[in-house]
């Protein structure tokens, strides 16, 4: 499923080009006639996922530990010494269109703190396109790693960003995200659950 809906919001809506060569073996495969969007770090990874109403999942993300998998960025970059060994790296967030503007986002991020902290997580790092996703990860409370951003690929004219946040950090936002998650839902955006896949 959430594979499925990587392949839709990534490929097909954003133009990913998926090399065969790239360090973390992504790939699309199909399975019973349905793209999906692979790489090497999908056994290890716990997946998150939103669902509406009718119980069509309408979002995703997953979270890499640092100290069974290592994390994907470092498969492309070298990352600062100050991510400590029991980090998580959020990664792969994809939302159907119809969904952006409700709290599908927020509560992908919030159930990954969640997980983290019972988890004994130090902290969440992401690396993340600029502007989309990047920006998400901003609201939510990340801050840049490093002053300047990357790009996965030579030809790739998208900047990306290194973004870090503390477990300590993480739970805080949380606390204000859950009070703007009210305020969403209230306004009539409520059909999103969510839940490990």
């Amino acid at each position: 499923m959430a594979a499925a809906l990587l392949h839709e919001v990534h490929v097909k809506e954003h133009g990913w080009a998926v090399s065969h060569f790239n360090p973390s073996g992504l790939r699309v495969v199909c399975v019973d006639g349905v793209d999906q969007l692979r790489d090497e770090f999908d056994e290890g990874a716990v997946v998150f996922g939103a669902f509406d109403s009718s119980g069509k999942l309408v979002g995703t993300v997953r979270a890499i530990h640092r100290h069974i998998t290592g994390l994907e960025i470092e498969k492309y970059r070298d990352i600062p010494s100050s991510v400590p060994r029991a980090s998580i790296e959020v990664n792969r967030l994809a939302v159907r269109p119809d969904f952006r503007k409700g709290v599908a986002f927020i509560k992908l991020l919030a159930a990954v703190v969640r997980y983290a902290d019972q988890a004994g997580v130090e902290s969440i790092v992401a690396a993340a396109p600029f502007p989309n996703p990047a920006q998400v990860y901003l609201k939510f409370g990340m801050k840049k790693l490093e002053a300047n951003g990357f790009s996965y690929e030579l030809k790739d004219p998208k900047e990306a960003l290194l973004l870090g946040i503390s477990i300590v950090e993480a739970v805080s936002s949380l606390k204000t995200a859950e009070g703007l998650i009210k305020r969403i839902e209230n306004r009539g955006h409520s059909a999103v659950g969510f839940g490990p896949l």
